[in-house]
């Protein structure tokens, strides 16, 4: 997925609003995006995932994936 905006956002010296979508002008203002930001549950997520890809350097880790899941359990509701 590209993470690049495909426009920007701005308000001029007027207090006018505008949307810039050249590729190549300097881009100035919020970026505007075609897909969906991360949330924390994404990031919770990786980190959990990440954690379990190295259990097998220390019990830490699966101590933490296990604590990351039960963050994620909680914050869902189940």
């Amino acid at each position: 997925m590209n993470n690049e905006p495909v426009a920007w956002i701005g308000e001029t010296l007027m207090g006018r609003q505008y949307i810039n979508g050249q590729k190549g002008i300097l881009p100035v203002g919020t970026p505007l995006y075609t897909h969906p930001a991360k949330t924390y549950e994404d990031a919770i997520e990786e980190c959990a995932q990440r954690a379990e890809a190295y259990a097998y350097m220390s019990p830490n880790f699966t101590a933490l994936a296990g604590e990351l899941r039960a963050i994620l359990k909680k914050a869902s509701g189940k």
